[in-house]
Parts: structure tokens; sequence; C-alpha cells
């Protein structure tokens, strides 16, 4: 009967600090989540909170750009997206001609097709004789957008340009 008892306050004592432990363990688990969750929509609320959208109903599409871009032009079919007003991207109807821009003495130097928003993309290089930079060709059923960076210096990693690619939508 003593070795019941002790089997069982033993059984009890360790059941209780292996779900001690593991009340304690996802807790944290759950609280560094909330905190990482919670950050992540004060960064949002921050962008949106400072954020304009530019809408082409033209070409049938729209994005988002933060405060310190602008986004305009005279051409209906493109527009230029500029940071403190030095030209950043090139967004335009109609998809990228490739065999223009090689015999003009441009190189495509990498092509890797991906999803941007659900949308069929083309990631390119290229590379124009002194420069390389980045254009994506997005398209959706008969809309194709191709979207150019005219600034080296901007890569596509940049958070401005990201919020332009991440928040690119056909209307």
């Amino acid at each position: 009967m003593k070795t019941f008892w002790i089997v069982l306050i033993t059984v009890i004592i360790t059941g209780g600090i292996v779900g001690g432990s593991m009340y304690y363990y996802l807790n944290s688990k759950s609280n560094k989540q909330k905190t990482d969750l919670q950050a992540q929509i004060d960064n949002l609320n921050k962008i949106t909170n400072s954020s304009h959208t530019y809408q082409n109903d033209t070409c049938g599409y729209s994005f988002v750009y933060s405060s310190g871009w602008s986004a305009g032009g005279d051409d209906a079919k493109a527009v230029y997206v500029n940071k403190d007003g030095g030209s950043r991207l090139g967004i335009n109807c109609g998809a990228f001609d490739s065999k223009l821009f090689t015999a003009s003495g441009g190189k495509v130097v990498s092509s890797e097709n991906t999803k941007i928003n659900g949308y069929t993309a083309v990631k390119r290089t290229l590379n124009d004789g002194s420069s390389t930079y980045f254009n994506i060709e997005i398209s959706s059923g008969n809309k194709v957008v191709f979207i150019d960076l005219l600034d080296s210096g901007y890569q596509e990693t940049n958070p401005g340009v990201q919020q332009i690619i991440n928040s690119f939508k056909f209307l």
C-alpha cells in the first residue's frame, strides 16, 4: 500500500511539473507571437496612415505608396513614382518588349516566373550596358503592366518599392 502512495504521489508531482512546464512554454510562445503581431499591426497602421493610393483607370490598376513619394505623369499609360523628386519607378501598360530592349544593346540577365499578389508575374534583371536594374511584368487575363526600376540605387528590397509592388492590384 505504501508503494502505491509513493507511485501515485510521484505521478501527480511529475504530471504537475510537466503540465506546468508546458503551460509556461505555450504561454511564453503565445505572448511572443502577440507582441510580434502587435508590432506588425502598429507598422501597418503607420504605413496606412501616411500612405496614398494611385489608381489608373485607363490601364485598370492601383497601388499604395508612402508619404514622401509621389505618383503621376503626362501619359495615361505610364506613371512615374518618385521619392523626394527623383525618378524611381516607371509603371507602364502593356508587355515589356524584350526584343526592342535587346536590339538597343540591352541584355536580359535573368528571368524568373513568379506570382505577385496572386497575379502571374515575370521578374527580370536587366543590364543596359551602364547599369543593372529590375523589371517586373504582371498580368491578369488581358491586362498587362510592367514596372521598371529606373534608379539602380532603389533595389526591389527597398521598403517603398516593396510597398508599391505588394499593394499592386488590377481593378
